[in-house]
């Protein structure tokens, strides 16, 4: 059966191959232009020449009219060209300013004039804003948007929330040009978040977690065309959203921008909660918490032009360049707690007095050894204070004390146990720096190639409020540097045919490091055999309770996400039909040693030095964290020996467009797609591919009988690969009718598939990552030995179906589904005088085979019944005891009751998923004229799904499912439902000065004040999602995902009101009580009462100086959230915890930023 499966996905793959190398085209930020020359009575002239010329290279291309009178020319460049069309007893017509838009086929039906050809009818043609030749909805974003549009981050992907298919639900904190994942987790036409393609001149750039690995400088960016319902079977890997970015290519004349903008803290506003906040500074109380001086630097630069070759390499005007350079610098002080708890000079000791003194928090009675006030230090050797609640210097533990050395020294006066007695900070030092470049060189007179190289490398430092080598427990390094590199080739094989092959790599490698990368754990006095065991130089993670503030960290370390891109195909225009094929070939790959916690992690707590309730005298205490450490003794350590991982798929797609002119009205858009994914395959097979349910064994060899087990790649006739989707068929359909000359009829459907995320985690590859661990709660295990029977070989797939027996798991469900959308649309489209294009219509989406990750090691729902019984603990003999990680003690019934008892839990990716979205779209657009330029969308949409797992940071979700055995609750409103979305963007040249409405005749000076003022708005206004209500999981031992309170019948939980109105009780609270133990709530996954809302505008106000006919300045003013509203935090949703439920504490966004640039073209 397997090998009649890859025989018909080779004969598929064969089929379309081939078609694609008679008839096929594969660069999907190409255009069309297409036409009918005819005579003054309509009749079609054949034979006629027609000339396209790129008004800016001077690059022309030369087809003939068929029979018909059509003509077409595929795979055309965004830009403006002119067409020329001659005929023998006809006058010559020229048509210059054609705008050619990415993936838009603009129709140049033209009627020639009975004359000689030496006569010229010109016509400047405008931007049409009626496409009447595709059926696909989407959104231009071109550079006039692009340069004159504030823009917070100067990330061109930004602007796609202007359109009515875009709901985005990113942190709108992380908008830079290095913000790969905020910006690409957005929905498009309601499939599931992060399901879109991103291509660069028609090559993609998305890697393994999709998102674009790099975002191209505006300044690089001729244009963004974001495409929705996109039924061209030339997009795939997608859930139909496509991103198509066309960078600017040099031109006959040199042009050149600088720029550079900055903006500071006092010249914007406070953050919301700040101003509720007082605080003390020097003494002096003020009623709000002032913001950290913050400055922020950006500079661009950019050269475009001819590079003037000798006429033996081409000559002149077939050689041109585009080069971007672009950055920023920012400092901006830590916001996050800057409080600790540290050891008091007394604890710590000095060069002179030891340590372990711990009188200021205790004292112990020298008469009779009891402890007589506050909190004393215990001997976990003999379960006494130890005297004077001093630790005598012998018993303080080398590893320890070098432990305690390593915080910093107290700062305050305060002495009580936990209490915050130094104040830290730190001030962040971002930076970022962009480098774009693209070649475009013409060989002869068929033969296009463009080369871009696009680079960045940035540093962003997450803060050591402790100021130590050791570090906070939340700092860190991100550096990164990404590369990616596309060549594009577009041969003009005849008239009628046009071929191109390009290929791309692309590499981004993501290193998290450690702020103490480097440091030598053998200085803390750690035996040689621990410190040969760890797998990076750092500190160790200390972790520990409310008595000592933790330090240390253990970040993931390097990432590397690459992939290889080949496209090839070939255009061919036949009569009335638009053919093109094309192939697809992507390697997409991800090589990662997950580092965390793998330079030690220690808890520390005041367990070790407390004693039993009865010895402790009333009104005392006993126990100190740091009484612990220095003793030497951890409550609990682990030890990683990680496994360096390399995981790929290798995609592949094949498909067949055609575009018939069915009538000059009619146009129809029909295609097909076929995709074929293995899956993804780890390099060395060190990865498990699924979960054999049925696979019968015995427990590494015990005897004991053990059903359900780990499938290792190659392994027992198991694949080498895990998720594989196998063939996938995509048909698409489409239309276009034109009522009239400015009102088009369009719509469609369309079958995508969602490319499947893979993230850098080892939890697949169970056997393979070795963890060395222990707990203890009598003190045994000094961190002078932490790990005295230290392992550091994995055991890898040797114990096969046995693996991680008495743990738990993490698989791929191997008969998983490809997950798809099914996509469909119908709108209308008129343009109205003064060039405004209005548009209404409706898209729909229907989601299929979605994943789900869930525990199907749940216990079955007919054992609730049994209640307490199930989870006392130490009840029930265990038939897997002292096997894998289980004791060789009794275990709760539970345990034994489980599907798979000999597991804990088993989490496995399942394709159970559906989702429904339907919405009615309204959008306004203005083109540029009289000044004004305006695209104003409003969408209402509706959205489900039982997308459990799903979260962003607009709408945390609240994990599950509740039950395993009951997956009909869990369809419900979907995290990015936002029910009302409304988006202006629009520019307004003020009519004064020379050449304006008013004060035309203005002198120079005059002019100089009043003229060359432009006005540019960018506002948003959009609902919350619905809240995810939930409770504290009291079930979670038993395998449920989640636990959701029961609703109180008539009590309504929703509110209303501004937020600010209801900061402390956003929701109702009393409408929901606690679901026991042992039951299931009746609250769905989300409920219908929505979170806070959105409304913002982004303001900005240029003014330009003619320096000379060639040499513009421009000085620019912005206000990013100008009218400074704040985007609330939603509401914590735990009702488990009802001091805080309900209420909101906390803003996402910025507070109003001011900035001042300036900007020199030429």
């Amino acid at each position: 059966m397997i090998q009649k499966n890859k025989l018909v996905q080779l004969l598929m793959l064969a089929v379309l191959l081939v078609a694609s190398l008679a008839t096929g085209m594969a660069q999907s930020n190409y255009g069309v232009i297409r036409g009918i020359v005819a005579d003054p009575q309509g009749a079609p002239i054949a034979g006629a020449t027609v000339i396209l010329t790129s008004q800016a290279k001077k690059i022309a291309r030369t087809t003939v009219t068929n029979g018909s009178g059509e003509y077409v020319f595929n795979a055309v460049d965004p830009d403006v060209y002119t067409v020329d069309v001659t005929a023998a007893n006809f006058k010559k017509s020229s048509q210059s300013g054609l705008i050619v838009e990415t993936g838009n086929a603009l129709t140049v039906d033209t009627k020639l004039s009975v004359g000689s050809t030496s006569e010229v009818v010109e016509v400047t043609a405008s931007e049409p804003l009626v496409d009447n030749g595709t059926s696909y909805n989407g959104q231009l974003i071109d550079s006039q948007k692009l340069q004159n549009l504030p823009n917070p981050g100067r990330n061109p992907f930004l602007f796609s929330k202007l359109d009515n298919a875009v709901t985005p639900v990113g942190d709108p904190r992380f908008v830079r040009f290095q913000d790969q994942s905020g910006s690409s987790t957005i929905s498009i036409a309601g499939a599931p978040l992060s399901s879109n393609n991103y291509s660069v001149d028609g090559i993609p750039i998305t890697d393994m977690s999709n998102r674009a690995v790099i975002i191209p400088s505006i300044e690089a960016v001729d244009e963004v065309k974001l495409q929705a319902n996109t039924y061209d079977a030339e997009i795939g890997r997608t859930s139909g959203g496509m991103f198509n970015t066309t960078l600017k290519s040099g031109s006959s004349r040199l042009h050149g921008v600088l720029q550079g903008e900055t903006r500071q803290t006092n010249w914007g506003a406070n953050l919301f909660f700040n101003n509720r906040t007082p605080s003390t500074i020097n003494g002096v109380t003020s009623p709000t918490t002032p913001r950290g001086a913050a400055e922020f630097y950006s500079y661009v630069g950019s050269l475009s032009g001819p590079i003037p070759l000798p006429h033996i390499l081409g000559g002149p005007n077939k050689t041109f360049f585009a080069i971007t350079e672009e950055g920023y610098r920012q400092r901006s002080p830590l916001t996050a707690a800057n409080a600790f708890a540290v050891p008091t000079v007394l604890q710590r000791g000095t060069s002179t007095v030891p340590g372990g003194n711990f009188s200021e928090i205790g004292t112990v009675n020298a008469a009779t050894g009891l402890c007589a006030t506050g909190r004393c230090v215990y001997d976990p050797l003999t379960g006494k204070p130890f005297p004077g609640n001093i630790i005598p210097a012998s018993r303080i533990n080398t590893v320890g004390q070098n432990l305690i050395n390593a915080y910093p020294l107290p700062n305050t006066t305060v002495t009580s146990y936990g209490g915050f007695n130094f104040n830290g900070g730190d001030t962040l030092g971002d930076r970022a720096d962009e480098f774009n470049g693209k070649l475009t060189h013409q060989f002869g007179e068929r033969w296009l190639a463009d080369f871009y190289y696009l680079h960045y490398g940035s540093k962003e430092p997450g803060g050591n409020a402790l100021t130590t080598a050791a570090g906070s427990s939340s700092s860190y390094l991100l550096y990164r540097k990404v590369d990616a590199i596309g060549i594009q080739n577009t041969v003009t094989i005849n008239p009628t045919t046009v071929g191109t092959i390009g290929f791309g790599f692309n590499r981004f490698p993501n290193d998290t490091q450690d702020i103490s990368k480097g440091f030598n754990q053998a200085t803390l006095g750690f035996p040689a055999n621990y410190v040969a065991a760890l797998s990076k130089t750092g500190f160790p993670a200390i972790t520990t309770d409310s008595g000592l503030s933790n330090e240390g960290t253990s970040n993931s370390g390097p990432a590397v996400y690459f992939s290889r891109n080949f496209v090839v195909g070939i255009a061919k225009s036949l009569g009335k039909h638009s053919v093109k094929t094309g192939y697809v070939f992507r390697a997409i790959s991800l090589s990662f040693t997950s580092l965390s916690t793998t330079s030690g992690t220690f808890a520390f707590d005041s367990t070790l030095t407390a004693a039993p309730a009865a010895n402790i005298p009333t009104g005392t205490t006993a126990g100190a964290t740091a009484a612990d450490m220095l003793l030497g003794y951890a409550t609990s350590g682990s030890l990683v020996i990680p496994a360096p991982l390399a995981i790929t798929t290798a995609y592949q797609a094949a498909y067949l467009q055609d575009d018939y002119r069915v009538t000059s009205k009619l146009t129809l858009n029909l295609g097909f797609r076929y995709e074929y994914e293995p899956g993804v395959h780890e390099r060395n097979n060190h990865y498990a591919v699924g979960f054999d349910r049925s696979a019968t064994y015995s427990a590494f060899g015990s005897g004991v009988q053990a059903t359900g087990g780990v499938e290792f790649a190659g392994q027992n006739g198991y694949p080498t690969t895990t998720g594989a989707t196998g063939s996938k068929f995509s048909p698409r359909a489409g239309f276009a009718y034109a009522l009239d000359n400015k009102t088009v009829v369009k719509g469609g459907a369309g079958v995508f598939y969602i490319p499947i995320v893979y993230s850098g985690s080892a939890s697949l590859a169970p056997g393979y990552v070795l963890t060395n661990s222990f707990s203890q709660s009598s003190a045994t295990i000094s961190l002078s030995n932490p790990f005295p029977t230290l392992k550091t070989q994995a055991t890898g797939n040797s114990n096969g179906l046995s693996t991680n027996i008495g743990t738990s798991l993490t698989v791929i469900d191997q008969n998983r589904r490809g997950p798809l959308y099914d996509s469909f649309s119908l709108a209308v489209e008129h343009e109205f005088p003064l060039g405004i294009a209005f548009k209404v219509g409706y898209v729909g989406g229907h989601g299929r085979n979605l994943l789900n990750s869930l525990n199907i090691n749940q216990l079955p729902d007919n054992q609730y019944s049994k209640g307490a019984a199930l989870t006392t603990g130490g009840t029930t003999t265990n038939p897997y005891a002292g096997l894998g990680a289980f004791g060789t003690g009794k275990v709760a019934l539970y345990q034994t009751l489980l599907p798979f008892p000999q597991y804990q839990g088993i989490s496995e990716s399942v394709s159970d998923g559906r989702s429904d979205y339907n919405s009615l779209d309204l959008k306004v657009q203005k083109r540029f004229t009289r000044g004004i330029t305006l695209l104003a969308a409003y969408t209402w949409s509706s959205n489900w799904d039982n997308q459990w797992g799903a979260s962003s940071t607009l709408n945390p979700g609240n994990n599950g499912p509740q039950d395993i055995y009951n997956l009909a609750p869990e369809y419900s409103r979907a995290i990015n439902n936002l029910p009302n979305r409304f988006t202006v963007a629009g520019t307004y040249e003020l009519p004064f000065g020379r050449g304006k409405q008013f004060m035309a005749g203005a002198s120079k000076w005059l002019d100089l004040v009043v003229g060359g003022w432009r006005f540019n708005d960018v506002m948003i206004l959009q609902s919350g999602g619905p809240m995810a209500i939930t409770q504290s999981n009291s079930n979670s031992s038993l395998g449920n995902g989640a636990m959701r309170p029961t609703i109180v019948p008539g009590v309504n939980p929703c509110k209303s009101g501004s937020p600010e109105g209801r900061l402390t009780n956003y929701f109702n609270v009393a409408a929901f009580s606690i679901t026991p133990q042992f039951g299931y709530g009746n609250q769905p996954r989300t409920s219908n009462c929505y979170g806070p809302g959105y409304v913002n505008s982004d303001l900005s106000l240029n003014k330009n100086f003619n320096i000379t006919e060639k040499i513009h300045a421009e000085f620019r003013a912005e206000a990013l959230n100008a009218f400074n509203t704040p985007q609330f935090n939603g509401p914590a949703l735990n009702i488990s915890t009802p001091a805080s439920a309900g209420q909101i504490t906390g803003t996402l966004g910025f507070p109003r930023l001011v900035q001042l640039g300036g900007r020199l073209t030429f």
